[in-house]
């Protein structure tokens, strides 16, 4: 079994924590190919919706997106 990488357990840990909460959440599916901007999870709580973009380290950072 390959070895569980930093940013998959923090995903794990987040799909328990929108599962024991009530929140829908669904992972948008970019097959490797995917747009800039499209975060790790949509989330739906109490009418509020909310793009998440995971990372396994505090050293790793999100890219800012610039408009062409």
């Amino acid at each position: 079994m390959a070895k569980m990488t930093d940013e998959a357990r923090v995903k794990r840990d987040l799909k328990a924590f929108f599962n024991e909460i009530g929140a829908y959440w669904f992972m948008p599916a970019t097959h490797g190919y995917g747009r800039s901007g499209v975060p790790d999870f949509v989330v739906c709580k109490d009418g509020h919706f909310f793009g998440i973009e995971c990372k396994g380290t505090p050293k790793n950072k999100t890219t800012i997106l610039t408009t062409p």
